[in-house]
């Protein structure tokens, strides 16, 4: 839907942060399915290359996803080759998600996609909108 005085007045502020936030992921999405994957697997991913080995449950706290789309999740990733699931040694109810060496490595080839579609988006922006936006951003998700 384009902008325009009539409809611009009706928006709302959630409903443009969730365009935003659908326009973003899918072009990401497109980009990841060049190798196989799909935005579904990207957050935890990220989560796992900044501390490798955490519990499933807890990336789905860290995502803010229910338990069981983060298990699908890492069920792709699982047959893709990029994670392993094993049992916490102190608890066994407990499954412990962990990088590959090809999930190590996709960091290499996935990171860029993101960056790429980053830079698509904040590219149509000057340099203090930017600074602007993010700021704006962090300051709605630190009110609720």
């Amino acid at each position: 839907m384009k902008n325009t005085p009539n409809n611009q007045e009706k928006e709302s502020l959630g409903e443009l942060i969730n365009r935003a936030a659908y326009c973003i992921s899918h072009d990401l999405n497109q980009r990841m399915r060049q190798l196989g994957l799909d935005m579904t697997v990207w957050p935890i991913l990220q989560y796992l290359w900044q501390q490798d080995g955490l519990p499933q449950a807890r990336i789905s706290e860290l995502i803010g996803r229910p338990e069981y789309s983060t298990s699908r999740a890492v069920d792709r990733l699982e047959a893709s080759g990029l994670v392993a699931r094993r049992h916490d040694p102190c608890n066994r109810r407990v499954r412990l998600i962990f990088l590959t060496d090809a999930g190590r490595a996709s960091q290499a080839s996935l990171a860029p996609l993101a960056e790429g579609t980053n830079e698509k988006v904040m590219g149509q922006l000057a340099r203090d909108e930017q600074e602007q936006l993010m700021s704006l951003l962090r300051k709605i998700i630190g009110v609720l």
